[in-house]
């Protein structure tokens, strides 16, 4: 029954086979592409460089305390603590080049792979294949992350990080212990670490499924935080005064858009940029098919991840469309569980 529609060794190779054309055909695109970095990457690969300067030296704790405690400006660095040690091991090097820069592709492939083993988990018994398979083209075919991993931006690798935080969630769910608890705490203390946005993307949607878990859920959540907390705290701590300042000026700067102007950016960002039309039609075909779909937990996790996860971005002052770029897995999951 389970291998009804499409056996399990043919959805390894077909997943197999996407994750690969798509992969070849997106290092072929950066390998062409010449423009100019803007100050946002510029600022990133700068901070990469340093870590890069560290693993040069041979100066490991360094690089550690760097990216644990060091006063970097407005993010914290494990995002370009993981491009400095890939570009340490391609060798020296322009970042612009090829073998440095398709570090950053490998997040869209990681959230890809995470959304479609959850998709696996709210299809039918026998269509889970087609669920993933479905559900790992729709993630590779999102026009704002395709851009956005193409380049040395934070918030393409939060698209790894909150897919694979959710999925860890489920696993937790599944069976919880000790050593789930731990994994997904690492999880949620490295995504804090690569941008403080994680918590308001991600929070939400994890809520719903560890609620899942009923009273044993608050021991295990307990864990879970804690082992954030040692990850992400000692960062927030010690550049506390720093992001103070940050979230002071981000609350005044915010100009003079009125309150509709906040409340309509990211949908109107999420159909013209996030999703593109095609895709936005999926959706819109896929929500109509949840109709006659009975189990319907899948949908509310794609709502809370996607809507819940605007709403709050609404609140932050500042808006551009790459902060939602996380929250777009979320309808390739929604589709590829309605294509099932």
């Amino acid at each position: 029954g389970s291998e009804r529609f499409l056996p399990e060794t043919i959805t390894r190779k077909v997943s197999r086979t996407v994750l690969s054309v798509w992969l070849v055909l997106s290092i072929g695109w950066v390998s062409r592409d010449r423009l100019v970095r803007d100050g946002d990457e510029e600022g990133h690969v700068g901070a990469a460089e340093l870590f890069l300067g560290d693993l040069q030296a041979g100066k490991w704790a360094e690089f550690f305390e760097r990216l644990w405690v060091g006063p970097m400006g407005e993010y914290p660095q494990a995002f370009t603590a993981l491009v400095g040690f890939w570009w340490w091991l391609m060798g020296t090097g322009q970042p612009g080049h090829v073998s440095v820069r398709s570090i950053t592709l490998v997040s869209l492939v990681i959230a890809a792979v995470s959304t479609g083993r959850m998709a696996r988990r709210y299809a039918d018994k026998e269509s889970r294949g087609i669920a993933e398979v479905a559900t790992i083209t729709a993630v590779l075919s999102l026009p704002l992350a395709n851009g956005l991993v193409r380049h040395f931006m934070p918030e393409g690798a939060l698209i790894a990080a909150v897919s694979v935080a959710l999925l860890f969630a489920h696993r937790l769910v599944e069976r919880p212990g000790l050593l789930r608890a731990l994994q997904l705490g690492l999880i949620l203390g490295f995504g804090v670490l690569t941008k403080q946005t994680f918590l308001f993307l991600v929070l939400i949607p994890l809520a719903l499924v560890v609620k899942r878990l009923g009273r044993s859920g608050v021991i295990w959540g307990f864990v879970a935080v804690a082992v954030a907390s040692v990850v992400a705290v000692p960062w927030m701590v010690q550049n506390g005064s720093d992001q103070l300042s940050y979230g002071l000026s981000s609350i005044l700067g915010h100009g003079d858009g009125g309150i509709w102007d906040h409340v309509i950016f990211y949908p109107r960002s999420l159909i013209l940029l996030g999703l593109g039309p095609v895709l936005s039609v999926v959706l819109v075909l896929a929500l109509v098919r949840f109709r006659r779909i009975r189990d319907r937990r899948g949908l509310w996790l794609a709502a809370a991840w996607l809507v819940g996860g605007m709403i709050v971005l609404m609140l932050v002052p500042k808006k551009y469309p790459r902060l939602m770029a996380p929250l777009l897995p979320a309808a390739a999951l929604c589709i590829g569980i309605a294509v099932s």
